[in-house]
């Protein structure tokens, strides 16, 4: 091969060589996008997994919450500012809520979308959705002089159920949407704690006074005309329990309650409890500081351990299955309306001091943070 042959082959192959290389770059690049498409979709997907679990249920049911928002005044401005130890003292009349803070109530959709405020009185708090979603009822005023309030879900025609409590502790819908069962502590030194049935149309009043069953002993039941009432239980239930249970929550088929003792998530059947006045743990209890609710078709209670919140797997009032949802500090859990979701309020993922509204699937595990404000969140109901 002559000297000007190599020189001409030399060129040729380095030719090849080079398209070869921006062959195999070019197929590397378009690798590359490939798999970053894919782990964006597939971080999308897993978002759809939270917010699109149930899509008929996103586009109607909303989470009702409190905000807090800070006055436009000096006290005000320290406590947002300033450490616990330099804000004005519990004894001056500045360190009342209502001279730091208002609080109002909104709704928004589950994927942070859509934020509608519904009361502007800054001294409104702890929505509550009715059953049918219709109407909201909620606490306003000031510390022992409480009213229950009841509006429309776009924030009209509020009207006023109870007034002048000395405290509203709880309140829960009967099922048919029509009245409310309220638990409210009085002024008087003995046996302050009384319930009410308040009837949202009328506002008739019916008042049960039996301390002992004050607590959340009182609960609604069907009638056999498919009508509900509410009734207290035997007498042998609360015998036959410890000592330290109050404010127990009732399984939506009203057979077992849910509460803690002795730092402990526990079960008990009513029917049998009530009928023998015996109780015994089961040895499986798990560690709770505060029992939330039952889920909404009764396999479930969610739960905290400390500021974790949890969840127990319950079948035939036996718990066969734990889990640590959060794994990290959260309040004001509350499930969605199917059961599916749960949302809570957690330190702000962008380091602000905020507490922020999150939404998790119970299933996966997987959540988002859906508010992101220099404000607080609480009270949630979804």
């Amino acid at each position: 091969m002559s000297q000007h042959e190599k020189l001409r082959y030399q060129i040729v192959k380095g030719a090849i060589n080079q398209i070869r290389s921006n062959v195999l770059l070019h197929t590397l690049i378009i690798f590359i996008l490939w798999v970053s498409a894919v782990s964006w979709t597939n971080e999308n997907q897993s978002l759809l997994e939270i917010d699109e679990a149930k899509p008929k249920l996103n586009r109607t049911v909303r989470i009702a919450f409190t905000r807090r928002k800070p006055l436009n005044s000096l006290d005000s401005f320290r406590a947002t500012v300033e450490p616990e130890r330099r804000r004005p003292s519990k004894k001056s009349k500045s360190k009342a809520w209502w001279n730091l803070y208002q609080f109002d109530i909104y709704t928004i959709s589950p994927d942070g979308k859509d934020e509608k405020v519904l009361t502007d009185d800054g001294i409104s708090r702890k929505p509550r959705w009715s059953f049918n979603k219709n109407k909201i009822a909620y606490i306003s005023g000031l510390d022992r002089s409480e009213s229950l309030m009841v509006m429309n879900t776009d924030g009209s025609n509020k009207k006023k159920l109870l007034t002048r409590q000395y405290k509203i502790h709880d309140f829960w819908w009967a099922p048919n949407n029509l009245s409310i069962l309220v638990a409210v502590e009085s002024n008087r030194s003995k046996e302050p704690m009384e319930n009410w049935v308040v009837d949202i149309k009328t506002g008739a009043k019916v008042q049960r006074r039996m301390h002992k069953w004050s607590k959340g002993w009182y609960h609604w039941k069907q009638k056999d005309d498919g009508s509900w009432e509410v009734k207290e239980p035997r007498n042998r239930l609360i015998t036959g329990l410890p000592g330290d249970v109050n404010w127990p929550q009732w399984a939506p088929n009203r057979k077992h309650i849910a509460f803690t003792t002795n730092g402990l998530l526990a079960l008990a059947e009513v029917e049998a409890v009530s009928t023998t006045g015996k109780w015994y743990l089961q040895r499986t209890e798990p560690p709770c500081s505060k029992v939330v609710n039952w889920s909404p078709d009764g396999t479930q209670i969610l739960f905290y351990v400390n500021q974790d919140i949890c969840v127990a797997t319950v079948n035939e009032g036996k718990i066969t299955g734990l889990d640590n949802l959060s794994l990290m500090p959260v309040s004001h859990a509350v499930w969605s309306s199917d059961g599916s979701r749960i949302s809570f309020v957690a330190d702000n993922q962008n380091h602000r001091r905020s507490r922020e509204i999150f939404v998790m699937s119970v299933e996966t595990g997987q959540f988002r943070q859906i508010t992101d404000t220099r404000f607080h969140h609480q009270d949630l109901d979804w």
